[in-house]
């Protein structure tokens, strides 16, 4: 039987609009397209967005609305990505784009699972998949691979788009500082809301169960903390992060490591797309802190102390390029990270790395 390509699309942290069947059958929205929903339903439910080990249903966020009353402006997120494979030839059928959406919340290890999955369910028995990743999309297939749910003979190649491949900085701050996570920083800058210091607070304190937010952290050997000069530290060697998420965190390090291995040993072709510098919008390097005293009790972020122009304003370019043995790079300027996957730069590169 032929071996046929089919494009897997899996986006990044709030990537997905999140819901759940109550006991009535009837569907409720956690998270979805638009912002000023989420917003309600945040205030007057500050639990709304915890972790509780249980997934919601989950579909790709394709735009985002700013308002119910006011139709624009849309964020598309997806759009010209989406319209290029619907139009290539090899990816415009039936079943041969598949766009995996999942809980961003939950541990990248069992979203990993789940892409496999969804896999079976979704492509053909003999297809040799094209991952195209956004954002934290990129580790849940590198923690695939690791796992071995994913066998390297069935990845054509991977086209990671603004991963970070060896963590953000960013990631800290969304759960320590104020949430800038892909979207929410575009939007509070266009819109003033009511109350929105409390909405930010109910945030994190949601941010800080996802298993996932201490996944995307830089590894342990990556000192982003600043306390002096000579002292600088990483939050996953410090007891003021709960020792469940330190662990969960260190597994999945561990595991993108090792990808990077079986990329090499197998020959996986992976294209790194990122941006190498952003004129207009710095990225995090370095905060300066101070722990809040109780094991797990957390941090506060005094200062920024460590920012760069080069990354997408979320990820550090040296995260988004990948291991040079392994990732072949192909970096664009000024796109900013949540829009990458809408950006006319972006797609003039995908016919030279999709082929």
């Amino acid at each position: 039987m032929k071996t046929q390509r089919v494009a897997v699309v899996i986006p990044g942290i709030m990537g997905s609009c999140l819901s759940y069947t109550d006991t009535d059958g009837r569907s409720k929205e956690i998270w979805g397209e638009n912002f000023e929903e989420n917003y309600e339903r945040l205030l007057s439910n500050p639990t709304l967005l915890r972790w509780n080990n249980s997934a919601a249903n989950a579909t790709l966020l394709e735009k985002v609305c700013p308002s119910r009353f006011v139709p624009w402006p849309k964020f598309y997120l997806w759009r010209r990505l989406l319209k290029y494979l619907g139009n290539h030839k090899e990816f415009r059928g039936k079943g041969r784009t598949v766009k995996f959406a999942y809980d961003w919340r939950e541990s990248l290890m069992n979203v990993a699972r789940s892409l496999r999955s969804q896999l079976d369910v979704h492509a053909p028995k003999n297809a040799r998949f094209v991952f195209l990743t956004h954002s934290m999309g990129g580790l849940v297939v590198r923690i695939a691979l690791a796992l071995k749910v994913l066998q390297p003979k069935n990845v054509d190649r991977i086209i990671h788009i603004g991963s970070p491949l060896q963590g953000a900085p960013m990631a800290f701050r969304s759960a320590y500082g104020k949430a800038l996570l892909p979207m929410l920083s575009e939007l509070t800058k266009l819109f003033h809301w009511k109350n929105a210091d409390q909405f930010f607070k109910h945030l994190l304190d949601n941010v800080r169960t996802f298993p996932s937010i201490y996944q995307l952290m830089p590894p342990r050997r990556y000192p982003y903390l600043f306390y002096s000069p000579s002292h600088r530290s990483n939050p996953l060697d410090e007891p003021a992060i709960p020792d469940e998420f330190r662990k969960v965190a260190q597994v999945a390090h561990d595991l993108i490591e090792e990808s990077d291995k079986i990329i090499v040993r197998n020959g996986v072709k992976v294209f790194t797309i990122f941006t190498r510098t952003h004129f207009k919008r710095k990225t995090d390097l370095e905060y300066r802190v101070e722990p809040l005293g109780l094991p797990g009790s957390g941090y506060i972020i005094d200062e920024v102390v460590g920012q760069t122009d080069w990354g997408d304003g979320t990820v550090p370019f040296e995260s988004a390029r990948g291991n040079p043995t392994c990732c072949k790079e192909n970096p664009i300027l000024n796109v900013t990270h949540a829009v990458l996957c809408d950006d006319r730069k972006v797609i003039e590169l995908l016919p030279g790395v999709i082929l």
